[in-house]
């Protein structure tokens, strides 16, 4: 959901409905519930619609950095200098260290020793990178 369409504040108004106004019931179940608002609005306030779009694109710097993390992983272990360099290419290691250098994430090594970069395996989560098509019937 929430596509384009939805992140205008007309459609924000209509979509949204508390839950207190669906029915008798609902109202009483809501006016029990411990800190409840004497009266809330049916619909959603404006004011929290607007901090609401802004939140839009909050984490699409993260959603890039991430994806050109995955990008130079691929690149690093796909163009190797030698046979010896690729039997001695510590991909746990190479994948760990490249993703806090690109997306500033930390790990496990955080947890324990500074220097073991070789914690897990998140290339093996990385399908596309390693995954082999079916072939067609």
């Amino acid at each position: 959901m929430l596509e384009n369409w939805c992140w205008t504040p007309s459609q924000l108004k209509s979509l949204s409905h508390h839950y207190s106004y669906l029915s008798p019931e609902y109202e009483v179940a809501y006016k029990e519930t411990p800190g409840a608002f004497e009266a809330p609005e049916e619909r959603i306030p404006d004011e929290l619609i607007k901090n609401l779009i802004k939140t839009k694109h909050v984490n699409d710097a993260l959603f890039n950095l991430r994806q050109l993390h995955f990008g130079i992983f691929d690149m690093t272990v796909h163009e190797p200098k030698s046979h010896e360099e690729v039997e001695n290419l510590k991909v746990s290691e190479t994948y760990n260290k490249l993703r806090k250098e690109i997306a500033k994430l930390d790990g496990l090594e955080v947890l324990g020793d500074a220097t073991d970069w070789a914690w897990g395996n998140g290339q093996a989560t990385f399908g596309h990178l390693i995954g082999m098509r079916s072939p067609r019937l």
